[in-house]
């Protein structure tokens, strides 16, 4: 339950600090497990780890959101875990020292477990790439509410000084600093201060929460698309997949759903061997008389659900596969939706000895094609990527182009466009 506005203000900041740790403290011992294991979903799921080396954590107290669970999957994915430990030297302020199995910890004087210190273990909070913090409460501006000792306040206005000192490494990621918490800590309203340090985002158990001026990076917003694609997964189902970036994130979560549906068609070589390596089976699409859905990207779409696909030189089979669905889902991030298709090259498949011939028809319709050096299809054929189109009319140009003779298929998805278009943004994933 949220405090309502005119209270969260009114309160002072001890009083809602013993109002929220109340709150934490009434979770039930199953309650605090399941949100740890979950934390865990939600960071995978919004792809928070993705070019990730290096992470700050820190050791649950008091009814704090367990990191356990967290923590255990960074060190199976060779990320690197770092816990806070009081300064020794500069008063009120936090150093980050590597934090493995064969770390000895000790309680500091607050009573809580840090590090040994070990400078050989420290790492220069500008070599973080993401801080995870404790907080008591937070509210939807991003403000938060710690312990009141401002250990982590002083040291993240630290950080964000040396950034701007006029011989900083300007060309350097700033570390992104997200909260953990409980549901229950989630306030309307909280009070803030000039030296509060707002946070980027907070991670929920069931949510993750992204603050005004903070955004999802595209490959975090490729994953969400493809997670919500598994929604439209049913149990004892055939999946059509196709091919991508955004496409392997829905391979590595179908994974997880592997022993509930029967297997899936692939479009591609590429996506058949990932695929493969989760475990998944994989019929030729001959073995198969229908798929209920099909799931791939796009290189640009519009409003009516045209597209352009094929920069991954798989065309010709997403077509056939996507023909043969009941549900042709679309997953992309905001960046492929456009009013006009066009911007990107549209790729014809050519069979090789008509490459030329090919060519210099499309010449004719207004393109500029340009042969892809080096690379052949699954199928044998070559690519020729056509510039400076203008694609009024989508469903008439690709019959126009299927129709000269040497031409396998062209990219333009328009007589069978998407039925679903499932889009990353800011601000979660949008249906149309």
């Amino acid at each position: 339950m949220n405090l309502n506005s005119s209270a969260t203000k009114n309160g002072s900041r001890a009083q809602l600090r013993q109002l929220y740790k109340n709150k934490r403290s009434e979770l039930s011992a199953f309650e605090q497990k399941k949100a740890a294991r979950n934390i865990v979903t939600r960071a995978v799921e919004n792809a928070l780890f993705v070019k990730v080396k290096r992470v700050a954590l820190y050791a649950s107290v008091n009814g704090e959101l367990n990191t356990q669970y967290l923590i255990a999957y960074l060190w199976a994915q060779a990320i690197e875990v770092y816990l806070p430990v009081v300064h020794p030297f500069s008063a009120g302020h936090l150093i980050f020292l590597r934090y493995t199995g064969d770390t000895i910890m000790r309680p500091n004087r607050f009573g809580i477990l840090e590090p040994e210190l070990d400078v050989n273990t420290l790492c220069p909070l500008n070599e973080l790439d993401l801080i995870f913090t404790p907080l008591v409460a937070f509210d939807t501006n991003g403000n938060r509410l710690g312990m009141g000792g401002g250990f982590y306040d002083r040291t993240l206005q630290s950080m964000r000084a040396n950034e701007r000192l006029p011989n900083a490494n300007l060309s350097a990621k700033q570390a992104k600093i997200i909260g953990l918490a409980h549901d229950v800590q989630r306030a309307s309203l909280l009070p803030a201060q000039d030296w509060d340090i707002p946070l980027s985002a907070v991670l929920s158990p069931t949510t993750f929460y992204l603050f005004k001026g903070s955004s999802m990076n595209q490959d975090q917003k490729k994953k969400a698309a493809a997670i919500a694609a598994i929604e439209y997964v049913t149990t004892g189902s055939i999946v059509g997949v196709g091919t991508g970036s955004t496409v392997n994130f829905f391979i590595d979560a179908l994974a997880k759903l592997k022993h509930d549906i029967v297997g899936v068609v692939s479009s591609s070589d590429a996506s058949t061997a990932r695929l493969k390596k989760h475990g998944i089976t994989v019929f030729d699409l001959n073995e198969v008389n229908a798929l209920d859905i099909y799931v791939d990207g796009a290189d640009e779409i519009t409003e009516y659900k045209h597209m352009i696909k094929g920069g991954g030189a798989a065309l010709t089979r997403e077509k056939i596969v996507a023909a043969v669905a009941n549900t042709f889902i679309c997953i992309i991030d905001d960046t492929k939706l456009v009013s006009m298709l066009g911007k990107f090259p549209l790729p014809v498949e050519v069979i090789p000895l008509a490459r030329s011939y090919v060519a210099r028809e499309i010449v004719k319709l207004g393109g500029d094609p340009m042969y892809r050096q080096g690379i052949v299809t699954d199928n044998g054929n070559h690519i020729l990527d056509v510039y400076n189109l203008e694609i009024l009319d989508p469903p008439g140009l690709e019959a126009t182009l299927n129709q000269i003779v040497g031409v396998v298929t062209n990219g333009l998805f328009a007589h069978r466009g998407a039925d679903i278009v499932l889009t990353g943004t800011h601000d979660g994933v949008k249906k149309a």
